[in-house]
Formats: C-alpha cells, sequence, structure tokens
C-alpha cells in the first residue's frame, strides 16, 4: 500500500484577490456621482468628518435594500446624501 503523501501536492503560496469596485452607470452610460458595485452589492460613497479632530474620510456605506440599479439610486443612505446623474 502507498502513502497518500506522495500524492498530495500543495498550494501554500495562493493569495486571493478581493472584489473590485465598479461605478454604476446610468441609461446614458454616464456614472452616477457616488455610487459603487461590489459582488451584487451597491455602496455608497460618502465624505464623513470625524467631529472630534475634524479629520474628512471617504467610507463606502453598504446600501442593505438595494438590488437593482434603480433602487440603489432611489435609496440613498439614511438621508445623508444624494445621488445625481
Amino acid at each position: 500500500m502507498k502513502s497518500t503523501a506522495q500524492n498530495r501536492t500543495v498550494v501554500a503560496n495562493r493569495q486571493h484577490r478581493g472584489g473590485t469596485y465598479l461605478r454604476v452607470l446610468d441609461q446614458r452610460k454616464h456614472t452616477v456621482r457616488g455610487l459603487w458595485k461590489r459582488n451584487d452589492r451597491y455602496y455608497a460613497q460618502l465624505t464623513v468628518e470625524d467631529p472630534n479632530t475634524g479629520v474628512k474620510r471617504v467610507k463606502r456605506v453598504p446600501l442593505e435594500e438595494a438590488t437593482t440599479d434603480a433602487q440603489a439610486v432611489a435609496k440613498p443612505p439614511r438621508g445623508r446624501c444624494f445621488f445625481t446623474t
């Protein structure tokens, strides 16, 4: 009986890449400002200022209920921003 250790292949150096953010386009193929898509999920890009330090940061907030482009444009996250085409 042969050892199975000889037949195993080791893939230790494999690196996985995260999904990339894609800009959302409207019907005229123009980008929708502040709206991104990644892995079938929509994100709103917001600039958030820290009230203590005053430092501004760019954050991408997931839009929970959006499943299509039209729904993502119609429902901004918690009323903090709006999308213009």
